[in-house]
């Protein structure tokens, strides 16, 4: 569901001029992945709904029996090895979101946080997933340096109208440090996060995670 109504379709166009996308959990439905992976791997029975914060991994590896450092270890390899997040499945309505950017010749990135050794099977995801993109328009994070920090540098030096993205704490950072609208694809929203002028949030309908079928009906509907 929407939580949050109000930009009108003027704004709303004007907005799709100079879009920027996180991927992980926005475009790519990477949490489902993880999730399955980590219940595979551990006998365990999650729920993708359960991945409500960055750390959940490290707290689900402890909870199993995994000393600090193994769980760790499951944390990198879950998040950070290609075989892994390489199996993700893009999220309800992204394809279609980003094919109408496309043919609308709308100015859009890929603005991931993640580590630059990611590259390339992030493009190769987009390849696969997403074959009408161009890929130069997917980047991926700085060397040693935070990725959301390298997601607000983006904004700012490309003039980014809206970002789309699924991480509060992220948000926020965008909020606080650029001039950007931004989409949050979150069931939930951390203590501070109230910038309801540049602010969309949007919340899964019947306890489940958010996806892009309201936006879409939004902005093209």
């Amino acid at each position: 569901m929407l939580a949050e109504l109000g930009p009108s379709k003027e704004y709303l166009n004007w907005l799709l001029g100079s879009v920027s996308m996180d991927h992980d959990g926005t475009v790519a439905d990477s949490r489902q992945i993880v999730t399955t992976e980590f219940n595979k791997r551990n006998h365990t029975n999650h729920s993708v709904t359960d991945l409500n914060h960055w750390n959940a991994v490290i707290s689900w590896s402890l909870e199993a029996g995994m000393t600090m450092e193994e769980a760790k270890r499951e944390n990198y390899t879950l998040w950070y090895e290609p075989e892994t997040i390489f199996k993700a499945e893009p999220i309800l309505g992204a394809v279609e979101f980003l094919y109408e950017l496309t043919i609308r010749r709308c100015d859009f990135i890929i603005n991931s946080s993640r580590k630059p050794n990611l590259h390339e099977s992030t493009v190769e995801w987009y390849r696969v997933n997403m074959p009408f993109i161009d890929l130069s328009r997917i980047r991926t994070g700085f060397p040693d340096i935070d990725g959301t920090i390298s997601k607000v540098y983006r904004i700012n030096s490309e003039s980014r109208r809206i970002h789309f993205e699924d991480v509060p704490e992220h948000a926020k950072t965008i909020l606080d440090y650029t001039g950007a609208h931004v989409f949050l694809l979150s069931n939930s929203r951390p203590l501070g996060l109230v910038e309801p002028g540049r602010l969309t949030h949007i919340t899964g309908a019947n306890d489940g995670m958010p996806d892009f079928t309201q936006i879409n009906k939004m902005f093209f509907g």
